[in-house]
C-alpha cells in the first residue's frame, strides 16, 4: 500500500476558504479569500505591507489586483528578467516593471556589450591596470591569474553589500585551501589593493577592462537614485540584494509592499537577506495553495513546523498523493535533485534506459563542465588555468581533495561522478539532453525549480544524503528550507521518499 499523505495527519482538517478564480480573469470578475481581501482593503488604505505568501498562493494575482485598482503609477519589482518578461504582459501599462539591473542600467547607460562580457586581462594588463601580481607565503603561491580571481570576487562581495566602500570583510580566499588566520591577515592587503583598482576601473567609462552587472548595480546605487512611482511592489523579497534593499529604504515616500516567502530563502549563501519586514508595515499571510491539494500541503507543512514557523498551509486543490515509503509507480515529470552532481548522474542513468531527457536551468551544468575540463587538463598535461584548481597538479591529487572533510559537498559529488564517468561521457550527455517541451522527463536542482511546478514530482536521493550528513547536528534551517521549496513544486502527485527520514 502507497504510503499516502492521507493516512496520518499532521494537522488538524480546517474550515475552507473561500474559492478562487483564475488569474486570466479581471480583477472585478475575480473572488478572493478572506486573506488575500485584507491584504486588497490595506493596500488601498495607502498602509505598507509585508506578505508572506506561501506556495501556490496566487501572489502575482494579488500584486496585479493592486495595480490595477490603484490607477496611480507604479513600480513592480521582478526577480529577474524572465519574470519581468512574464509580468509585462499581466500588469497595467500604469505600472512600470523592471528589474534591479534594468532600473541601473536605464538611470546609468549601458555600457558597451563588449565591456559586460569581455575578457579577462592578460598578465601584462591585469598588473598594469589592476595590481594583479603572484603572491607567494611559504607553502601557499598564488599566481597572477589566481589574485586577479581574488581581486574580482572580493569586488562581487562588495558589490553584494550595503557598505559605502571595499573593507577586509569582504576579501575573498582560495575556496580550495586552508588557510590560518595569520595567513589570510598576510594574504589581504594585497587582495583589498587589486579590488581597490579592479573597483576604480569600473567607475571609468573609457576603461578598458570588463565590468559586470554587480558593479553596474552598486554604482546606481551609491547614486542613490529617487524613484518617481506611488507605490513599490517587490516580489521575492525573501531573497533580496542588500543593495537594492538599501535603494528601497531611501524612498521614505512610497508605499512598499513586500511579497515572498521566508521559508523559500534559497540564496542565504550568496549574500541575499530576508528584507520581507525591513520596511515596517502591516504583516499579512496568504497561507490558501490553489496548486496542490492538502496531502501535499500536509507535507509542506512538516517542513514548515521544522523550520518553526507558525503558518499552516491549506491545499485547494481537489487531490493529491504523497509517497513516503516506497517510489511511485508513475513516471515523473520531473526529478528535482539537491545537487548539480546528482542532477547530471540522474540524466545519465534516465538516458542508458532510453528516457529522453531535459534540463531545466541549463547554466547549472556549467559547474560539472568546470570540473570536466579541469579532469583533461590535469590529465593531459597536468596544469589548469582554473583559478580555482591552480594549485593542484594532478587528478589524483583533486581526488584527494574530494574526501577531505573541508571538500564542499557540490565540488564532491562533480569529482565523484567525472572520475566515474569520465569527462568525454559526460559532455555527450550534455549535448544529447532535449529541449524540455519535448523530453519525457527533465531534471534539475531545487533552486532552479524555484517558481515552477509539475503536475508528478520525484525527489532525488540525495536529499536523503543530506539528512544523514546532518543527522548528529540536526538539519540546518536552510536544508529544511529547500526540502519544503521542492515538495512544493508538485501539483498533483510527490514521490517524496528521499526526505521521509523515518516518518513513513
Amino acid at each position: 500500500m502507497c504510503a499516502h499523505q492521507n493516512t496520518p495527519m499532521r494537522r488538524a482538517p480546517r474550515e475552507l476558504p473561500r474559492t478562487h478564480v483564475s488569474m486570466t480573469q479581471t480583477p472585478a470578475q475575480l473572488t478572493f479569500t478572506d486573506e488575500q481581501q485584507n491584504i486588497l482593503d490595506a493596500f488601498a488604505a495607502g498602509r505598507r505591507l509585508s506578505i508572506e505568501a506561501c506556495a501556490g498562493s496566487g501572489k502575482t494575482t494579488i500584486l496585479r489586483t493592486m495595480a490595477e485598482r490603484s490607477g496611480h503609477p507604479g513600480l513592480y519589482l521582478a526577480y529577474n528578467r524572465h519574470v519581468a518578461k512574464d509580468a509585462r504582459g499581466v500588469f497595467p501599462t500604469t505600472t512600470r516593471v523592471a528589474t534591479a539591473n534594468s532600473l541601473a542600467y536605464h538611470a546609468l547607460g549601458v555600457p558597451s556589450r563588449d565591456r559586460i562580457a569581455g575578457r579577462l586581462p592578460d598578465a601584462k594588463t591585469r598588473k598594469s591596470c589592476w595590481g594583479a601580481i603572484p603572491y607567494s607565503d611559504g607553502e601557499v603561491r598564488l599566481s597572477s591569474w589566481q589574485t586577479m580571481h581574488l581581486g574580482l570576487r572580493t569586488v562581487q562581495a562588495f558589490c553584494q553589500s550595503n557598505r559605502e566602500s571595499i573593507t577586509a570583510q569582504d576579501v575573498a580566499y582560495p575556496e580550495l585551501m586552508v588557510l590560518d588566520v595569520q595567513q589570510q591577515e598576510r594574504m589581504a592587503p594585497l587582495i583589498l589593493s587589486i579590488a581597490g583598482q579592479i573597483w576604480s576601473s569600473a567607475q571609468q567609462s573609457d576603461a578598458a577592462t570588463p565590468v559586470t552587472h554587480d558593479q553596474i548595480m552598486k554604482m546606481w546605487a551609491m547614486s542613490h537614485p529617487k524613484f518617481d512611482q506611488d507605490f513599490i511592489l517587490f516580489d521575492e523579497a525573501q531573497d533580496a540584494n542588500p543593495v537594492l534593499v538599501g535603494v528601497i529604504a531611501e524612498q521614505t515616500d512610497t508605499q512598499v509592499v513586500t511579497v515572498g516567502d521566508s521559508a523559500q530563502q534559497l540564496y542565504g549563501w550568496r549574500g541575499a537577506v530576508d528584507a520581507l519586514d525591513s520596511f515596517s508595515g502591516d504583516h499579512l499571510p496568504m497561507t490558501v495553495s490553489f496548486r496542490f491539494g492538502q496531502a501535499i500541503a500536509d507535507e509542506a507543512n512538516y517542513w514548515l513546523t521544522r523550520l518553526g514557523d507558525s503558518r499552516t498551509i491549506t491545499g485547494m486543490r481537489p487531490k493529491s498523493s504523497v509517497w513516503l515509503d516506497h517510489h511511485s509507480h508513475r513516471t515523473p515529470n520531473v526529478v528535482i535533485c539537491r545537487t548539480n552532481a546528482r542532477m547530471i548522474e540522474e540524466m545519465l542513468k534516465m538516458q542508458d534506459q532510453g528516457i529522453c531527457v531535459g534540463i531545466v536551468g541549463e547554466s547549472k551544468t556549467e559547474g560539472m563542465m568546470k570540473v570536466a575540463r579541469v579532469a583533461e587538463d590535469l590529465l593531459e598535461r597536468h596544469f589548469t588555468s582554473n583559478a580555482d584548481f591552480a594549485q593542484f597538479q594532478s587528478w589524483e591529487q583533486v581526488i584527494e581533495f574530494s574526501e577531505q572533510p573541508e571538500c564542499p559537498m557540490e565540488l564532491r559529488g562533480q569529482v565523484a561522478i567525472v572520475d566515474s564517468y569520465g569527462s568525454d561521457r559526460i559532455r555527450a550527455a550534455l549535448d544529447a539532453a532535449a529541449a524540455q517541451e519535448d523530453a519525457d522527463v527533465v531534471v534539475t536542482t531545487c533552486h532552479q525549480a524555484k517558481g515552477r511546478e509539475w503536475r508528478h514530482v520525484r525527489l532525488a536521493s540525495d536529499f536523503t544524503d543530506m539528512l544523514d550528513a546532518n543527522r548528529k547536528e540536526g538539519l540546518p534551517p536552510e536544508e529544511a528550507m529547500v526540502n519544503y521549496v521542492a515538495v512544493t513544486r508538485a501539483k498533483r502527485h510527490l514521490d517524496a521518499m528521499a526526505v521521509a527520514d523515518g516518518r513513513a
